[in-house]
């Protein structure tokens, strides 16, 4: 695969650039009468950071996603991913590869590789039809999560783990300097997850930025994060994870259920359901 990195116009060429700034953030929902989901938040993101974002269910991990995607405008404060505002004409959505959340069956009628290759639409535009580079895009992408034997499946007939994997893929086919998994391991089995974490670290050697967010502290523990951020509805923390990991920022974070937490990092990651 190409790497975005290396394409001219598109590198950055100092791994210390911010490719994500947040200004004194304010965001929610309350513009249509729903809560406020972080607040006075201030972020810098380095170029080629591996950065794992922790926090209960609603403590705005997504909310912090869609900011950076550009889905969610803040309420106060200001944005700034690969230079510019992540809305309006600056947006280069080519260049930001998301993998959501994967919930159930997908009974699209689309196969694998039709899917993946959606994710060079941001390359080819709406008018072009893919070519030589965008098939070899797709086929790499899909050889590193283990599922090129499986692009002329429907989508739909993949196992869980599968799905998640086969999402991962369009994020990677899109050839992305900054990768965003919401939830990633949620559900899977251990080959998957260890599927996973194996891109993820091809992607921060290759000079990508990823961001990974979860409630899941095994996760934390498995992959070699450089950076933890906890949320609350507010920054809690930010350091690394030896400075974060701890009974008092663990508490400050997760509140009253720090102590079922910390049993489920002595415990290790339980054997999942999805292949």
């Amino acid at each position: 695969m190409v790497d975005v990195l290396k394409e001219r116009g598109d590198r950055v060429t100092d791994r210390t650039d911010a490719i994500i700034a947040l200004t004194d953030i304010t965001a929610g929902y309350a513009g249509r009468g729903g809560p406020v989901a972080l607040a006075d938040l201030s972020l810098v993101v380095p170029a080629g950071q591996r950065l794992g974002i922790i926090g209960p269910n609603g403590s705005g991990k997504s909310t912090l996603f869609r900011l950076i995607l550009g889905l969610l405008p803040p309420l106060a404060g200001r944005v700034s991913v690969l230079g510019g505002k992540p809305t309006g004409r600056h947006r280069r959505r080519h260049q930001i590869g998301y993998v959501p959340q994967v919930r159930g069956a997908t009974d699209f009628p689309i196969t694998v590789g039709q899917m993946v290759m959606t994710g060079r639409v941001g390359r080819l535009g709406l008018l072009r039809w893919p070519g030589r580079r965008d098939r070899a895009a797709v086929a790499a992408a899909l050889e590193q999560v283990g599922l090129l034997d499986q692009r002329d499946r429907r989508l739909g007939d993949l196992s869980g783990g599968q799905r998640q994997r086969a999402f991962l893929a369009r994020a990677l086919a899109q050839e992305a300097a900054l990768l965003l998994l919401d939830e990633p391991m949620t559900g899977l089995d251990m080959p998957s997850q260890e599927a996973i974490f194996r891109v993820l670290d091809e992607r921060h050697v290759a000079g990508g930025t990823v961001l990974v967010a979860t409630h899941d502290l095994a996760t934390i523990e498995r992959f070699g994060f450089d950076r933890l951020l906890c949320l609350n509805g507010r920054l809690v923390a930010d350091g690394p994870p030896s400075a974060i990991l701890t009974e008092e920022t663990l508490e400050s974070t997760y509140g009253p259920v720090v102590r079922a937490v910390q049993r489920l990092l002595a415990a290790g990651a339980p054997e999942e359901r999805y292949a």
